[in-house]
């Protein structure tokens, strides 16, 4: 049984919906910065749900450790990729064990290693800034 009956899938995403609420209100016309900081908030809010929910999935479910973490590195993902490039990395990483003719042209396209080297790179980044200990661990 979980330690936190009250977190059912619907009190997750109403919770999750209510966390990052805020995450996507930006003004539209507001100019990026003149350095190579990203624009915060690039990712719409359900792109944040669907990646907290499948995060929760493969940490082994919900509960609030992991939806910490899993807030935590789609913010840090946020502050290494732009939505676009993010989009186009996860396609070619999920296409590219296609065979033949199809497969070939995602994996050999130019942008395919290095958005997928962006991708991995935003991804540990992410991972090393929101691990969560487990109870008892040492630091």
């Amino acid at each position: 049984m979980s330690k936190h009956p009250h977190l059912t899938p619907i009190s997750t995403i109403a919770l999750l919906s209510a966390v990052l609420a805020g995450c996507a209100a930006q003004p539209a016309a507001t100019p990026l910065p003149a350095t190579d900081t990203l624009a915060q908030n690039d990712f719409p809010t359900l792109a944040r749900v669907e990646y907290v929910m499948q995060c929760m999935q493969k940490k082994g479910g919900q509960n609030f450790n992991n939806l910490y973490a899993c807030t935590c590195g789609i913010d840090k993902l946020a502050e290494k990729m732009r939505y676009d490039a993010y989009v186009e990395a996860q396609t070619f990483a999920n296409m590219g064990g296609l065979t033949g003719d199809r497969g070939g042209s995602v994996r050999d396209a130019p942008q395919s290693r290095n958005l997928k080297k962006e991708l991995q790179a935003a991804l540990a980044y992410a991972q090393d800034s929101c691990t969560v200990a487990k109870p008892g661990a040492e630091n």
